[in-house]
């Protein structure tokens, strides 16, 4: 967000209170369910394991991307 902002010359407070505005929900658990939605469509699509999906859709480790998904989905990617 802090990228985001500064490439449209906008404060930060301002472009995450339009973007809430905007998307109805704030920035991070917007780019949280675009993560979880691509890493749903590699779970179905791909023979990749977990753990590089995780890094791919842009979680930092296996853990947190299981975590979050359980919390978005309802159930664990596996």
């Amino acid at each position: 967000l802090d990228q985001l902002a500064e490439k449209h010359n906008v404060s930060y407070k301002y472009l995450s209170k339009l973007l809430k505005d905007t998307l109805g929900m704030p920035f991070l658990q917007y780019v949280s369910n675009l993560r979880i939605m691509k890493a749903k469509d590699l779970l179905l699509h791909t023979k990749k394991n977990i753990n590089k999906i995780s890094l791919e859709v842009g979680f930092n480790n296996e853990n947190n991307f299981i975590r979050m998904f359980k919390k978005l989905e309802g159930v664990t990617p596996s």
